[in-house]
């Protein structure tokens, strides 16, 4: 239930490399969705697969470095 209450929603319109991806999200224990020309997947599968998309949410329950 406190892990609930300190999760939140953030909507942004950020398109983002892989680098810059990875950078950004290196301390994220969330989830990041993407939308991505391959769909919407999360950012560790863009890490991944090293494409970069547009950010359209994060549901985050720890440190975010921007947002």
């Amino acid at each position: 239930m406190q892990q609930l209450a300190r999760a939140y929603l953030y909507v942004r319109d950020i398109w983002l490399t892989p680098h810059e991806l990875k950078f950004r999200t290196r301390f994220n224990t969330g989830l990041w969705v993407m939308q991505t020309s391959c769909g919407v997947i999360s950012h560790r599968d863009c890490i991944r697969m090293g494409i970069g998309g547009k950010m359209l949410f994060a549901v985050n329950n720890g440190y975010q470095h921007f947002c």
